[in-house]
């Protein structure tokens, strides 16, 4: 299994899921949103980890905290607050894009990405 195959286990688990009558509670459904948004803040952090050629060891470095707060950032274990995501953004000379569409057109559009992904890692694509 590949660091990127490990990455996205977790997301993988959800994906099935991504038809909101299938979420019921108003928590399930937060949690669900969370988990999607969080993948892909984790996603892009490591895209662009990857685009810089940079190591957790240099986002350590640069934002002044440990590796294995990078880590626990990376990894779920640690929740992401617009704090975060600011200096990540700043370490990492970029700039995080939020939008909030409609929810019927951002499943579409979640489900045509996951699949994209999905034939990314098989190989097929």
């Amino acid at each position: 299994m590949t660091s990127l195959t490990k990455r996205w286990a977790p997301a993988q688990k959800i994906l099935p899921y991504t038809d909101p009558d299938l979420v019921e509670s108003q928590d399930a459904r937060r949690a669900f949103e969370e988990e999607i948004l969080l993948g892909r803040v984790r996603k892009e952090i490591s895209r662009r980890l990857e685009e810089l050629h940079l190591r957790r060891r240099d986002l350590a470095q640069r934002l002044g905290v440990s590796e294995g707060r990078i880590s626990q950032m990376l990894s779920g274990g640690e929740n992401l607050t617009l704090k975060s995501l600011a200096g990540l953004a700043v370490a990492l000379d970029g700039r995080f894009d939020l939008a909030l569409g409609d929810l019927g057109q951002a499943e579409h559009e979640f489900e045509k990405k996951a699949e994209m992904d999905r034939l990314f890692l098989s190989g097929g694509g």
